[in-house]
């Protein structure tokens, strides 16, 4: 007697219920709570991602799909009226054909969580500033490097986020005589390097982000890990409309207390500071993303 073959078992459609529940409860009235639970569940998800290959390919009669080597493979990405791009993602299908694609090609959805950005994002010919979810209906961005930090192991948990309440309460507050920021230049003689942080810091970059959010005049703010003299510091390079003194104490005053004992410097920007020191990195705010 003949054995039966087994068929196999077609693979569930991507809801992603959880991570749409948790966008929903976010629109309803963001908080501190809700962000976090929305973070967890898009670590969590797996999502669809637009691709176009450079050629048409069908499964053959085993049902695999075999890609010929020489097709190309390019990611769709969207773009924001300021001219910024980001990768889309989407939660279903339903949300995935809202997006109109017109590059030609074969456009394909292949199911990725963010863990599998972290190369991507991280390759200086990728010009994408973060991942935005449903782009075409909720409209979730998330930076660089917030996606990086979560790919790398930061702890949600320690990721501040401050109501607008708080925010509210905080203002109301005797506010402490600023002191004057540590200087960003270095000493004659002493040739400084900039990269990335070692150590993502994800509490100081909230509050500085938060810090930043509405400030009138204040344009973009770059942050970098500095070395000089054998010495690490966190640098932030800020743009202004005009100078402007307290927004750079601002700035110092809501990385310091956060840094851990690694001083901080903040430098105003200039066309040689950004060949220097900011050498084409994406802003850790920039005001025409603010959402």
């Amino acid at each position: 007697m003949a054995s039966k073959k087994k068929q196999k078992k077609a693979a569930a459609p991507i809801q992603n219920k959880a991570l749409k529940n948790a966008i929903a409860a976010l629109k309803t009235g963001a908080d501190e709570e809700k962000f976090k639970t929305f973070l967890k569940e898009a670590m969590k998800s797996k999502l669809l991602v637009p691709v176009i290959f450079s050629s048409e390919f069908k499964p053959d009669a085993t049902g695999k799909v075999r890609i010929d080597s020489n097709t190309r493979v390019s990611f769709i990405m969207v773009n924001t009226t300021n001219g910024k791009s980001f990768l889309p993602a989407f939660t279903d299908f339903e949300e995935a054909k809202k997006l109109k694609v017109s590059q030609e090609g074969n456009l394909q959805y292949v199911v990725r969580t963010l863990k599998e950005y972290e190369n991507m994002l991280e390759d200086p010919r990728n010009t994408a500033e973060g991942i935005v979810i449903n782009p075409m209906n909720e409209n979730m961005v998330l930076p660089k490097p917030l996606v990086l930090a979560l790919i790398k192991g930061q702890d949600i948990a320690n990721i501040q986020i401050r109501t607008p309440q708080q925010k509210a309460e905080e203002q109301a507050q005797p506010q402490p005589q600023p002191q004057a920021p540590v200087p960003g230049a270095v000493p004659p003689g002493m040739q400084a390097v900039y990269s990335e942080p070692r150590i993502y810091p994800t509490a100081l970059v909230n509050a500085v982000y938060e810090y930043c959010c509405g400030k009138e005049g204040l344009s973009r703010v770059w942050m970098r890990q500095q070395l000089a003299g054998g010495q690490v510091a966190f640098a932030f390079v800020v743009e202004t409309d005009k100078p402007d003194p307290e927004l750079l104490q601002g700035i110092h005053d809501a990385a310091a207390p956060l840094a851990k004992e690694v001083p901080v410097v903040v430098m105003s920007y200039s066309e040689k500071i950004e060949e220097a020191v900011v050498q084409g990195t994406v802003p850790l705010y920039d005001r025409e993303l603010e959402f």
